[in-house]
């Protein structure tokens, strides 16, 4: 995760460079957060259909930290 807040006081007079190293920067914390988004949906499906199919609590428990890459607990 980046710090966005120092990109915020940028303006177009800003020198070239660090502007292209912001955007850089920028576009890396997109795709981080998409492939983030993709993976929290990915696991919300997989609990959804989980549900639909009577699965067992602590199953479906296991599947989200898994999913989410949490310490198990159950």
């Amino acid at each position: 995760m980046i710090d966005t807040n120092k990109y915020e006081e940028m303006t177009w007079e800003t020198p070239s460079d660090e502007l292209e190293d912001a955007v850089e920067n920028l576009l890396a914390e997109v795709k981080r957060l998409r492939e983030k988004n993709k993976k929290q949906l990915d696991v919300l499906s997989t609990l959804d259909e989980m549900i639909r199919y009577g699965k067992d609590h602590v199953e479906m428990m296991k599947a989200l930290e898994q999913g989410l890459d949490l310490p198990e607990t159950w």
